[in-house]
């Protein structure tokens, strides 16, 4: 017939063990000799408890799963940002977002964006759609962000900050002359010739321009003029 025992004397076998060790046997035997038989013996928390378990779902963290930064073609229309959780929970587990000014500028180069996503128990992945405005101006690459704040039953992972560029698809302007000819009195002193753009730039554009003699001459009818403007 094999050897039975109980759960109960298991536990109090360990408990001993396990207080004799933090104690030197010594100060155990003594410590136990002082203790009356009606004593209750010390028992320690083998297995999680409902508040430890709890505990654990604060170990959970969330971040955008897309990584820190990020880009965008200017028509790509929406840029979807994806945030997920490391672990399945079985707590309901929400998270603030909202977008921010970089270089770009929210309602000229995109749309601000803020909400609060929500996990389902046993969800782990959710999306943010950021609308891109695709306008005509020849520009630099901008940048904008998008931050997660705020998290409940969670934690903040990394990233919980993603910078977004937005690759511009403009062509530069092309620049002429307003007109292809004026004129002017001899008494009227200066003639203004106007250059201007096919259409509105977010760069600085510089253009070189020079005069040349036609049937007037440089110096006795008219005074030459060179610069970069």
């Amino acid at each position: 017939m094999g050897l039975r025992t109980s759960w109960r004397t298991v536990v109090a076998f360990w408990d001993h063990l396990f207080e004799a060790s933090e104690l030197g046997i010594g100060r155990w035997l003594r410590r136990r000799q002082k203790k009356p038989p009606s004593h209750p013996i010390r028992r320690r928390n083998y297995f999680p408890t409902g508040e430890s378990l709890e505990q654990r779902q604060l170990l959970t963290t969330v971040f955008f799963a897309t990584g820190s930064s990020l880009f965008v073609f200017e028509g790509a229309g929406n840029e979807v940002l994806q945030v997920n959780l490391n672990a399945a929970s079985a707590n309901t587990i929400t998270v603030d977002y909202a977008t921010s000014n970089g270089t770009a500028t929210a309602g000229s180069d995109y749309t601000s964006t803020s909400g609060t996503l929500t996990f389902a128990p046993n969800e782990t992945s959710k999306t943010i759609s950021v609308p891109i405005i695709n306008d005509t101006a020849d520009e630099d690459d901008e940048t904008f962000s998008a931050t997660l704040s705020n998290p409940t039953n969670a934690t903040l992972g990394f990233p919980s900050n993603v910078t977004v560029t937005i690759f511009d698809n403009d062509n530069p302007p092309t620049v002429q002359f307003a007109s292809s000819g004026y004129s002017v009195l001899e008494t009227g002193g200066s003639i203004t010739i106007e250059a201007v753009l096919s259409t509105a730039s977010g760069k600085t554009i510089t253009v070189n321009y020079a005069t040349s003699n036609g049937s007037a001459t440089s110096g006795s009818g008219w005074t030459s003029s060179t610069r970069r403007s």
